[in-house]
C-alpha cells in the first residue's frame, strides 16, 4: 500500500479523515514528510529585514581584525588576541536582550555571573557532574576564566 500524501490524500477528503490517514502512517513514511509544511512562508518584508540584519551584522565586523574599531559597535571592547574572541557584544549572533545602545557591562547581571563565588560554583558543578573541561581541578585564574567564558556564553 502506498502512504505518499499525495496520492492517499485526495481533495475529496475531509479535515478529519487527513488527520487519521495521516496517524495511520507508518514511521518510515511519516519521516519523510516536510517538518515546516504548516509553517507559513515569510513575508518579503520579514525577509528583507533578516537580511539587512545579517549584512549590518557582516559589514560592521571585519573579520580578518582584531582591532576593536573594526567590529565593536558598544565602545567598550578591548583587543584581543584572537579573531575568535574579536566580537562585540552587540553582536546579532548572541541571544541576550539589550537595550539598543547598552554595553553587555552595563547590564546587572553581568556583576553576578561574574563573581568569583558563583565562577568557582560553576566550575565544582562541572567537575562534580563529571565535565573535565580544565587540565586540572584548581580554583586558579585560568579555571575561573574559562568559568567566566562558558557562564557568559551560555548567557549571552
Amino acid at each position: 500500500m502506498d502512504y505518499s500524501p499525495s496520492k492517499s490524500l485526495s481533495s475529496e477528503d475531509n479535515c478529519d479523515d487527513v488527520a487519521v490517514k495521516m496517524w495511520k502512517l507508518p514511521m518510515r513514511e511519516l519521516n519523510k514528510l516536510d517538518p515546516y509544511r504548516d509553517d507559513p512562508i515569510a513575508s518579503d518584508e520579514v525577509q528583507g529585514a533578516r537580511e539587512a540584519e545579517t549584512m549590518n551584522y557582516e559589514g560592521k565586523n571585519n573579520l580578518d581584525s582584531t582591532e576593536p574599531e573594526q567590529y565593536c559597535t558598544c565602545k567598550n571592547c578591548e583587543k584581543m588576541p584572537t579573531l575568535e574572541e574579536s566580537t562585540c557584544c552587540m553582536s546579532t549572533k548572541y541571544n541576550s536582550k539589550m537595550d539598543p545602545g547598552l554595553c553587555v557591562l552595563g547590564h546587572e547581571d553581568f556583576e553576578i555571573i561574574t563573581n568569583k563565588t558563583v565562577l568557582e560554583i560553576n566550575l565544582k558543578t562541572l567537575w562534580s557532574s563529571g565535565v573535565y573541561d580544565t587540565s586540572n581541578k584548581d580554583i586558579d585564574h585560568h579555571n575561573l576564566r574559562y568559568s567566566a567564558y562558558r557562564s557568559l556564553y551560555i548567557w549571552l
